[in-house]
């Protein structure tokens, strides 16, 4: 997120076009300068900003207007901007640059807090949990407080602070008490409860609770299967847990570029965007990937066919122009503003 410098224009219209473009270039430069580490960066700043200036917006994936503000002639325009990544370190060493390497495995923050017989079987069953879902086990320590009782959104923000791709936590109880003095059997219950929490969508993706018994003559055995048989428990209902969301899971988006031409103003922009984003069905994602004079591409993520998306496009209506929609030759869907005068 950015703020651009202030811009003076009479033309307000302008002034804001100006705004955007600096500021979409400003984020794409410092996006960039993260990615490179400090000794190469300070060698070649000149490269760095002729490298800026020759990919410039074509790198932006997305960016949000925040917020606005006027006074009189000057303008000024808060954005939120994301860029691809992948695009960037080409791009990087492609120009001469050192990329710094990128986080290979994904990391889960792992909070356990239960008795101390069972601890080393539910750690087993957590660990084999997360490997199984390409994440690598980074373990906090104790708690003295009931970890249990924290939201999914604190849980992500401890994530974050930690530079986590998720977090697990688990508590779990064992207890054990005579059952029947004549027969000398012993009673084990035990419970135990897990959260697996996505950081980036601070969204809670599985939520087992399990519970077994165990009854045997002698007390410490009892106790030893009780412990080995909340782990299983445990890991069979992750495995459910994760069936579940594959059930649940939507069909895969096909991602499509959508160009918008003869574009006379960014408010005309603005519309067809937003009307893709808001009012076509099945529309996951829109992202901007270049602009060119009067005209923008979009990748558009959409859960169906080039012609669903093609048809949708062009059942919308705007306010002082119309879309002439068709796909060209190279499989690109073309939205072409027609002024309000050149509509039939």
């Amino acid at each position: 997120m950015l703020s651009t410098a202030p811009i003076q224009n009479q033309d307000l219209a302008a002034a804001r076009n100006v705004a955007l473009d600096q500021g979409l270039n400003k984020a794409v430069q410092l996006a960039v300068e993260r990615l490179i580490p400090t000794d190469s960066l300070a060698k070649s700043l000149k490269t760095l900003g002729e490298l800026v200036l020759v990919y410039g917006q074509g790198l932006v994936k997305e960016y949000r207007v925040l917020a606005q503000d006027q006074t009189k002639n000057i303008y000024i325009v808060l954005l939120s901007v994301s860029v691809i990544r992948k695009d960037l370190e080409d791009a990087l060493r492609a120009a001469g640059f050192e990329v710094a390497p990128q986080k290979e495995a994904k990391t889960a923050l792992v909070f356990l807090q239960g008795s101390t017989v069972g601890q080393a079987a539910i750690r087993q069953a957590v660990a084999e949990t997360l490997s199984r879902n390409g994440y690598r086990f980074t373990e906090t320590g104790t708690f003295d407080y009931d970890i249990s009782r924290l939201s999914v959104l604190t849980w992500a923000d401890l994530g974050r602070q930690k530079e986590a791709d998720a977090v697990l936590f688990c508590t779990w109880n064992l207890s054990c008490e005579a059952a029947d003095t004549e027969a000398f059997s012993n009673v084990c219950r035990g419970s135990a409860e897990a959260k697996l929490v996505n950081v980036s969508s601070s969204m809670l993706l599985d939520h087992p609770t399990v519970q077994v018994e165990v009854t045997e003559k002698d007390p410490a055995v009892a106790e030893e299967k009780a412990a080995a048989d909340l782990a299983s428990a445990l890991a069979r209902a992750f495995l459910t847990e994760e069936e579940r969301r594959k059930d649940q899971a939507p069909l895969p988006l096909a991602d499509y570029r959508v160009i918008i031409a003869n574009v006379t103003s960014f408010g005309q922009f603005e519309g067809v965007r937003d009307g893709l984003r808001n009012r076509v069905p099945d529309v996951a994602s829109v992202q901007l990937r270049s602009i060119v004079p009067s005209e923008f591409e979009l990748q558009v993520g959409f859960k169906g066919s080039a012609e669903t998306l093609t048809h949708r496009l062009s059942a919308l209506s705007f306010s002082g122009f119309r879309l002439n929609v068709r796909q060209d030759d190279e499989r690109r869907i073309v939205a072409t503003i027609l002024a309000a005068e050149n509509v039939r």
